[in-house]
């Protein structure tokens, strides 16, 4: 799933959750637990707030391969016109090594566009994770007032 995708996800589930508890505290056989609604709404705008938050920071843009195509086009185009027409060998072995070093780098370049966008995932991650030890809390606070 994109991550704008699950992050608009996630905040409609937590606001709609904070919607839910603002009714329950309009129903008259639950007044006495009008304060664990408040809270409860609170903790679900804080929620949807936390990961909006989250997608605000990770406007990751998805991979443009159309340069990478065109840069590869690029190197073995002139590259094998160069490589053919020198007269030494060693110097052949030189435009190689150059051209295995754009290479690289471009390896390098998408290497490090995944790390972004791996620590986007890792963040978003970590904020689900404390979400959901918030809900298992008021779970427990719930089941407290039984």
């Amino acid at each position: 799933m994109e991550p704008k995708i699950l992050f608009k996800l996630i905040t409609e589930l937590e606001d709609n959750l904070s919607e839910f508890y603002a009714k329950l505290k309009n129903v008259s056989s639950l007044n006495e637990y009008v304060k664990i609604f408040e809270l409860m709404e609170q903790q679900s705008e804080g929620h949807s707030k936390k990961i909006r938050n989250n997608a605000e920071i990770s406007n990751v843009k998805p991979l443009d391969s159309q340069p990478i195509y065109q840069l590869h086009n690029e190197i073995k185009k002139s590259l094998f016109n160069k490589v053919t027409k020198q007269s030494d060998t060693k110097d052949s072995l030189k435009i190689l090594a150059e051209s295995e070093e754009i290479i690289g780098q471009m390896y390098q370049s998408i290497s490090k566009y995944y790390r972004k966008l791996a620590g986007s995932y890792l963040k978003l991650a970590d904020n689900l994770d404390e979400i959901a030890k918030d809900e298992f809390k008021h779970r427990d606070a719930i089941l407290k007032k039984i």
